[in-house]
Parts: structure tokens; sequence; C-alpha cells
């Protein structure tokens, strides 16, 4: 093959591959366990809230990239969850918070976002995200959850349905800053059934 025709097929070719990365998914199976089978680290952490939440329910997530562990729990009146990664190093606490005051919430810069993925559009969830911004050797803290609280990232992650081009429905999650700014867009596959059928 000759050298112009190598780079005519690369040219083709190129602006396709990048495209195809561009596009991330999201596909997770999640699995109700026993408290036990959850890590050690893990329960060490949020046993530091024993006596102050309820209805504390451990689930195995298990995704196409890692493996990681999340309690869901009552706490100050919303409901939480609090993840961890396979070891129990801590990865965030996420409070659930409800569409009418997350769009009290929402800034300019997330509804330009939102139009931008299609409209209309319906949010199906909203999460209020706490994080350390140098997460090495950070484990959980309540204290992390604290306005103002130094060194700590705060985001919001949004799932929510849109109607593509071609008319079918397709459900995004959205990770973005307190600003608005989208830092990561997945589109949310669901998970294989195949095991249910008999």
């Amino acid at each position: 093959m000759r050298l112009p025709q190598l780079i005519k097929i690369l040219l083709l070719v190129l602006p396709l591959l990048a495209n195809a990365q561009e596009k991330q998914f999201k596909q997770e199976l999640e699995r109700r366990v026993q408290r036990h089978e959850f890590p050690s680290a893990a329960l060490e952490q949020l046993d530091q809230l024993a006596g102050h939440i309820s209805k504390a329910r451990f689930y195995k997530e298990t995704g196409s990239s890692a493996t990681t562990f999340e309690a869901k729990f009552n706490w100050k009146g919303s409901r939480w969850s609090l993840e961890f990664d396979s070891l129990g190093g801590f990865k965030d606490i996420e409070q659930t918070i409800s569409n009418r005051t997350f769009r009290k919430l929402m800034t300019k810069t997330m509804q330009e976002e939102f139009n931008r993925l299609g409209s209309p559009y319906r949010i199906l969830k909203a999460q209020r995200q706490f994080s350390w911004k140098d997460p090495i050797n950070r484990s959980f803290k309540p204290e992390i959850i604290n306005p103002g609280h130094k060194g700590v990232n705060v985001r919001y992650e949004v799932e929510m349905e849109v109607k593509s081009g071609d008319g079918r429905l397709v459900v995004y999650e959205l990770l973005m800053d307190e600003d608005g700014r989208l830092l990561r867009k997945r589109e949310v596959v669901p998970p294989d059934d195949r095991h249910l059928l008999y």
C-alpha cells in the first residue's frame, strides 16, 4: 500500500476512533449484601455514624472497570450513600436531593448542559456528592459534609432522561462541579437481564 493511500485511510478512521473513545457508558450491577460481606475498613469508617443513622443497607456494585461497596442509610433527614473501593477505602458520600430542591440549586450552566443533551429532558435522580480533594489515605469523616469544610469537592451527580434524535429515550449520568460545569457524562446502559430468563 502506498503512503498517500495509507494517509487517506488514517484521516478517515482516526475521527471515528476518537469519537468512539469520547462516548462513555455506565453499566453496573448492584446487588444487596450482608454487613459481614462488607470490607472491614469500610465498616470501621461507617461505624462513626452508629446511633445516628437508620435503615442501613449494604450493596456491592460491579462495573466494567471496578468493584465498589456502598452503604445506603437515612441520616440528618435525607437518604445518603457512602461509597468505598474494593478494599474499603473511602471514595465519596452522596446525599439524595429532591428534584424540587435540585431545581432551586440549578445554575444557568447546568441548564445549558441539560439542554445541550436534548429537550425536553427529565431529571430522574440528583445527588450532592462530597469527596476529599486529596483522597490519598483519607478516610471518611462526618464533617466532610459541613458547608465550607476545607479540602472538600462538592459535586452533583444527576441522572436524566432525554429523547435522542432517533426518538428513543436515553439515560445519562452527569457529574458536575458546584458551578454546573460538566466533569463527566456517561450513557447508562441497563444491566443484562438474561439471567432472569427461565
